[in-house]
């Protein structure tokens, strides 16, 4: 089964609609993060530790994916993210391609070069471990309105959808003021197999503070993409404080090029101290 639904926009188009993203701006704190999808360029303080849930589902599709992972500051400006994934298939199974691995920017469809085959007694349609990723940031200068704000970002990955890879990010972010902020990320993967080409891809947000008394919420919105798989996404997106040091962030994502449909990732995030 290949389930294909492509949609096209012109540059026009894009332009404008990363330009109203743009326009939102947001009062979001050097610590915090705002996105579903993009990294700002925060970390956590020497010691400070977080428990972080990510659910990320494709509207069309059946794979969903979960993650659990403890965020740990080691300095001041550097930290490490180990993370465990599990994946759900709803009873359906890719077909892996000649490389042995599969179309994992399908949406969870089975649209890259086989099917998706349906057989929920064999395959089951429950939670299955799917891998691990371990992550690390480090930031540069000091925080700061009106500055260019740089980190690094590296991450291995050895997942059962998509094989072994490496993971590399440049976040730059601007705050202009103490209500807005803007963040771009630029994303570059590596799988590790032999002959397997880099992709390059991109990610941006920006949010708006909905309740300036105590900073608790947001609205915005974030684009993301990968420009050698011809896949691109945007959405709005909206969070906030559902306790004393729990966060609660959303963003659904339309696609407006590629396969798969729409997709959708809510993240929530608990301070450990």
């Amino acid at each position: 089964m290949q389930i294909e639904n492509r949609r096209q926009r012109t540059p026009s188009q894009w332009a404008c609609a990363l330009l109203a993203i743009a326009a939102l701006g947001s009062a979001a704190h050097a610590d915090v993060e705002r996105f579903a999808y993009t990294y700002g360029w925060q970390t956590p303080t020497k010691g400070e530790a977080e428990l972080e849930i990510k659910h990320t589902q494709p509207k069309s599709g059946h794979f969903l994916q979960d993650s659990a992972s403890v965020e740990y500051g080691i300095t001041d400006r550097w930290m490490i993210e180990p993370y465990i994934v599990y994946n759900h298939s709803g009873g359906f199974k890719d077909v892996p391609d000649s490389t042995g691995s599969v179309d994992a920017d399908d949406g969870g469809t089975g649209g890259g070069d086989g099917a998706a085959i349906f057989d929920p007694i064999r395959i089951g349609s429950g939670y299955r471990y799917g891998g691990f990723q371990v992550e690390t940031r480090y930031r540069f200068g000091d925080y700061g309105y009106k500055k260019l704000l740089t980190s690094a970002y590296l991450e291995y990955e050895q997942l059962r959808r998509e094989g072994n890879e490496m993971e590399g990010k440049l976040i730059f972010q601007y705050d202009p003021n103490e209500s807005s902020d803007l963040v771009f990320n630029l994303i570059t993967e590596q799988p590790l197999r032999k002959g397997a080409p880099a992709e390059w891809g991109y990610s941006f947000g920006a949010t708006y503070l909905a309740d300036k008394k105590s900073n608790r919420y947001w609205v915005g919105g974030e684009a993301w993409g990968n420009w050698s798989e011809k896949q691109h996404f945007i959405g709005p997106s909206v969070g906030g404080y559902i306790g004393k040091s729990t966060r609660l962030v959303g963003t659904y994502g339309f696609q407006t090029q590629g396969v798969g449909g729409d997709q959708f990732r809510v993240m929530v995030s608990q301070e450990l101290n």
